[in-house]
């Protein structure tokens, strides 16, 4: 879908207003003087009575209700799915663009004094207005992580972040933003269980195809749960694992035991497992990349080892399946529950358990009780804090004590958001390839545009609400989520749903964030617990996982990008006489020496910043768009 709107004042209000779609897949709903253009995919929504009501294959007769039903802001609040609207008051001569609540489709939006355009195609809208420059914070942050939601690399080209909306009027654009209610944490107790086991199940199976299913699985928590849903409601027919064996430069399989433990997850179930191999020196990884960069270019993702999995995936699951399939993935599970501190790599130890619990610790620096602690400026002689500086020391921290409390609180946030080992007040910079200047800027364009409302509104009592709303602009941005709903038309992602979003940010400290007991992902393996047989227990808690290497000391970005097939292909196309007009020596260090040491294969032991800047070297040097 495609909007066009004509900004000059003396056009009639109907004449301003061009909106098309070349498939016609938009809904259309007149109500005068109203009129409605919706599209996406629509799950379900939340009834009265505080039910979940599942859309029909052809939603138009409960979509027309609801809009008649529900104010735009409570339509957003209680419609989960993923898509994006226009509502046009032809009355009062206005127009709303609008998208679902945690923006999953994505929306871009340009503007100049003559026109407003969006797509969730951003290729239409520099097909119209050009490439006018690029945006030197967005290329910063997507060295460091990746480009926030709200921007893009694009000058001038915007994304639709967390409750917003456009609004337009005879001569005026504004930015409207929906206010959330009951933010605060809860005292929940195992009776709150009931309602996250409903919430998961129903972002499930709403989500679910009643014809055929696969399932993105590694033998993990969150795919398993995921793959027994679907086994239980809808058939062993009705579903199908898929996971990667991952081959080594060398010709070693990088997870066997994944891969086995795996099959024994599908068996456990009844369900087949297909097993796709991703091999790096593969020449059809270098063809996928050269057919893909452009629309990686485009939708600002950099990502070299998620593309050359992604490659694999997705072409065997077109050829097999075909592209209309619903494929599901777990991803989002351990960010919107535990922010991130699942991994297992908090602390090393020879003990997973240990290495659970260390993680909570770290979980608990993000959490209301040392929040708390650093409010009071007596933060320093928390022991957990006080281990972690210990196993750091290493490493440089920002001396905050004298700092007053919108600073403190800058850099507390840019430690959950930046940093590499996401400890509070870990320094963040990027001066090997950023100079001071230039990231001063970026510093004051990230707590401009994001982190202000969060520091002047913070509290102990909302906490994890503003955690949960950054971890939507910045940690859901991630390319393991992106890439996948890039290359298929059917992804899910049920971890990322709004009535699971609410549950989670009002989870209190002792739902498995803090220094008791429960287990990380504590919800979550609740219900685990209660749906998994225990033959089917064992296997999921054997073993190592994901996180965990079944092989030490490998570097995928060196396997990838250095011994994989991609590597002739951006050692002829990376030129820094392309690109040296954007990356200029005012606000970059080393951008010549790195292209230098990549092409005479000089460079070992890739970091992750290294690896996201070559791939955006290369694409930008290398794309036919103007």
């Amino acid at each position: 879908m495609y909007l066009k709107y004509y900004r000059k004042k003396t056009l009639e209000f109907n004449k301003k207003i061009e909106l098309r779609d070349k498939e016609n897949k938009f809904y259309v709903f007149a109500d005068k003087p109203q009129k409605f253009f919706l599209k996406g995919n629509f799950y379900y929504y939340n009834s009265d009575k505080l039910k979940s009501v599942f859309f029909n294959n052809n939603p138009e007769q409960q979509l027309r209700k609801l809009l008649k039903k529900y104010n735009l802001n409570n339509f957003i609040n209680n419609v989960e799915g993923e898509y994006w609207g226009v509502k046009i008051d032809y009355k009062n001569k206005t127009l709303k663009i609008f998208s679902d609540k945690l923006k999953q489709l994505e929306l871009y939006y340009f503007w100049n004094k003559d026109v407003f355009l969006a797509s969730e195609d951003p290729k239409k809208i520099i097909d119209e207005v050009g490439i006018l420059g690029y945006e030197k914070n967005s290329l910063i942050s997507s060295i460091l992580l990746y480009v926030p939601k709200g921007h893009t690399i694009f000058k001038g080209i915007y994304r639709l972040k967390y409750n917003e909306m456009v609004a337009m009027t005879q001569d005026k654009i504004l930015i409207d933003n929906l206010i959330d209610k009951n933010t605060e944490i809860s005292n929940y107790s195992e009776d709150n269980l009931v309602q996250y086991n409903k919430n998961f199940k129903d972002a499930v199976l709403s989500r679910a195809s009643k014809n055929f299913n696969l399932v993105l699985i590694s033998g993990g928590w969150d795919s398993t749960l995921i793959l027994s849903i679907l086994r239980k409601y809808l058939g062993k027919n009705k579903v199908k694992g898929i996971i990667m064996r991952i081959i080594l430069s060398d010709g070693r399989c990088f997870n066997t035991f994944e891969v086995e433990k795996a099959k024994k997850i599908g068996k456990s179930l009844g369900v087949k497992t297909d097993v796709i191999e991703v091999d790096y020196r593969k020449k059809d990884v270098s063809e996928k990349f050269k057919e893909a960069k452009e629309e990686l270019f485009l939708k600002n993702l950099f990502p070299l080892v998620t593309l050359a999995n992604w490659s694999a995936v997705i072409g065997y699951i077109i050829q097999k399946y075909g592209k209309e399939v619903v494929v599901f993935d777990g991803e989002g599970a351990d960010s919107l529950q535990n922010y991130g501190f699942s991994q297992y790599i908090s602390l090393l130890h020879d003990d997973d358990n240990f290495r659970e619990y260390a993680d909570k610790m770290k979980n608990y620096l993000f959490g209301p009780t040392f929040f708390k602690k650093i409010k009071n400026n007596n933060f320093l002689g928390d022991t957990v804090y006080r281990i972690f500086l210990n196993f750091n020391k290493d490493k440089k921290f920002v001396n905050v004590e004298n700092l007053n409390n919108g600073k403190k609180l800058y850099y507390y946030l840019m430690s959950f958001i930046f940093s590499d080992i996401r400890i509070p007040f870990r320094k963040v910079d990027c001066q090997r390839y950023v100079k001071n200047t230039a990231f001063k800027n970026f510093e004051g364009w990230l707590k401009r545009e994001y982190f202000q409302k969060v520091i002047d509104n913070i509290q102990e009592k909302d906490l994890y609400y503003s955690f949960s709303c950054l971890y939507t602009l910045f940690h859901l941005q991630s390319p393991q989520i992106r890439v996948f709903q890039s290359g298929l038309e059917n992804m899910r992602f049920p971890f990322i749903d709004s009535s699971l979003f609410r549950f989670l940010y009002k989870m209190p400290e002792s739902f498995g964030r803090g220094l008791n007991f429960n287990s990380v992902k504590f919800p979550e393996k609740k219900l685990a617990r209660n749906v998994f047989s225990n033959d089917l227990l064992k296997i999921v808690e054997s073993g190592p996982h994901s996180y965990l290497s079944e092989i030490e000391d490998i570097n995928f970005y060196d396997e990838c990008l250095l011994k994989g097939s991609v590597y002739k292909y951006m050692r002829d196309k990376i030129d820094y006489e392309k690109v040296k007009n954007i990356f200029d020596n005012k606000s970059f260090n080393g951008i010549e020496s790195l292209i230098k040491r990549f092409k005479m294969g000089e460079l070992k032991n890739i970091s992750g910043t290294e690896a996201r800047l070559l791939m955006l070297l290369t694409l930008l040097g290398n794309n036919s768009l103007k």
